[in-house]
């Protein structure tokens, strides 16, 4: 697959933008275009896209972004718009040889097709593994999950040209994107990133950068002008302290144990959270399991090595998303029942509580710093604490603490966050009290066990039998044995 040097003329201009031009010019395998409102992401990830089909005729790529509007509206109408054309005349450009517009399939004269996809949910992302592709470039990738990412560099190996997964979007907090290019692979010369703030697109309107100055909290500013990674509005769990809610790993007597959360995914991971409950009602998550591209009865072995079940054969209770009734489309049956054949049995959970779910777990996470740390002496604050219920009494709400082992759930608390209104929106709308579906399983399974099973419950702590107990209990024991032998 021969480089032709031809590329169409875009109507846009990208003079003095010297991170966005960085950013198309580059064949690192994994270019990144991150930074404020109005910094020509978009545009940048459809110029790059469409530079790459002209010039290497034969090639294959994908367009995506999280939900079938967005796409539509955004990511489609801009790359179509480069051209000159829309989604509805789009067969009239002289370059285009054939666009279906319900498939979302383009295919231009010189061979080269693109595909437009939309990521929300496992089946749309299973959709990716049958595809052979050049190149994906993924729109405002902070809604889509490091699943999805991970799909596309799978698919990512087709011709002789240079193979890349591109992705743009706004920073929201240190999330999988940071992790990938600030922690993970920061040494790794695949992963480059560019972070260009508002004001570097010198095309935008005098009074745009004022406006937005003006009319916005400081962290928004921070975010969405910036482009700034260490703050980001609409934190959920705002509550959560790593100091506090982080403790050591430690073992717990059998009448601690409380059960397990989960939530399912195949792509997306499925993950197991096991909780206790001490003899002051804390709840403790001390043992996860999270995998993904794994069956029920992979996740049955693990549950099994975990200590699903105790001595005398009883399962613990595991409480999931009841998606777990769904039919799957891998086997045609019930998650349920592959559980159920592999020797698990789950309960489902009510999804209908989530923002109840969220309430009870932020009263469960609430700090009160004039109580000692119950896990670690000499340290201040407990997690939970009193709080005047609606009978105008004080009530005392058990702390949730986490054992450090439970690395990803740890990961994922303080970067899950609400749904945004779009700027166009504020003041008109109100904002959507819906979480943002992303690498939120942890999160998840964690509301599913807290909310559907009675968190404040406390084990009774086991009381020493006196020597006459003891006796009058062997005797019993001695007197049925005697009948049963006679």
């Amino acid at each position: 697959m021969e480089a032709t040097g031809y590329s169409p003329k875009f109507t846009t201009d990208f003079r003095g933008m010297a991170k966005a031009n960085a950013f198309i010019q580059t064949d690192k395998r994994f270019p990144s275009y991150f930074g404020g409102y109005g910094n020509a992401k978009t545009t940048s990830l459809c110029v790059k896209a469409l530079k790459h089909l002209y010039e290497y005729p034969g090639s294959s790529g994908a367009l995506c972004r999280n939900t079938n509007v967005q796409l539509d509206r955004t990511t489609r109408k801009e790359f179509f718009k480069l051209l000159g054309v829309s989604a509805e005349n789009a067969r009239k450009h002289p370059d285009i040889a054939y666009w279906n517009k319900q498939s979302n399939y383009l295919r231009l004269k010189n061979g080269s097709d693109l595909t437009f996809i939309y990521l929300d949910g496992d089946r749309a992302i299973e959709n990716v593994r049958s595809m052979n592709l050049s190149f994906a470039g993924i729109d405002q990738a902070e809604e889509i999950s490091s699943a999805a990412f991970e799909e596309f560099d799978a698919r990512i190996r087709f011709g002789d040209c240079p193979h890349w997964v591109g992705t743009v979007g706004n920073p929201a907090g240190h999330n999988w994107i940071w992790r990938k290019y600030y922690r993970d692979f920061i040494n790794d010369a695949d992963f480059i990133m560019w972070i260009a703030a508002t004001m570097d697109n010198p095309h935008l309107p005098d009074d745009f950068v004022p406006n937005l100055l003006k009319n916005h909290s400081e962290d928004w500013v921070k975010r969405f002008v910036y482009g700034s990674f260490d703050v980001f509005q609409g934190q959920i769990y705002e509550e959560f302290n790593e100091q506090v809610h982080v403790i050591d790993p430690m073992s717990f007597d059998p009448n601690m144990i409380a059960g397990w959360g989960a939530d399912f995914g195949l792509v997306n991971p499925s993950v197991f959270l096991r909780f206790a409950i001490d003899y002051d009602g804390n709840l403790i998550v001390f043992d996860e399991i999270y995998n993904r591209q794994k069956l029920a009865p992979f996740y049955a072995e693990e549950l099994r090595k975990h200590g699903v079940f105790n001595k005398d054969g009883r399962q613990d209770e595991i409480i999931g998303d009841p998606s777990v009734m769904n039919i799957t489309a891998t086997t045609g049956t019930a998650l349920e029942e592959e559980y159920w054949d592999a020797g698990i049995a789950i309960s489902p959970g009510n999804k209908r509580k989530r923002s109840p779910g969220i309430q009870r777990v932020k009263a469960h996470l609430r700090i009160d710093w004039d109580q000692p740390h119950p896990y670690k002496p000499g340290e201040m604050g407990r997690a939970g604490g009193a709080y005047r219920g609606k009978d105008g009494e004080y009530h005392d709400v058990p702390g949730i603490y986490f054992t450090r082992n439970c690395s990803h759930t740890i990961e994922e608390l303080p970067n899950y966050q609400w749904k945004q209104l779009n700027p166009n929106d504020e003041g008109k709308k109100n904002a959507p009290e819906e979480p943002l579906e992303v690498d939120d399983h942890c999160c998840d399974a964690l509301r599913y066990f807290i909310m559907d099973y009675i968190s404040t419950k406390r084990p009774k702590k086991p009381r020493r039998k006196s020597i006459l107990e003891k006796e009058s209990e062997m005797y019993r024991d001695q007197e049925v044995e005697d009948w049963r032998v006679g």
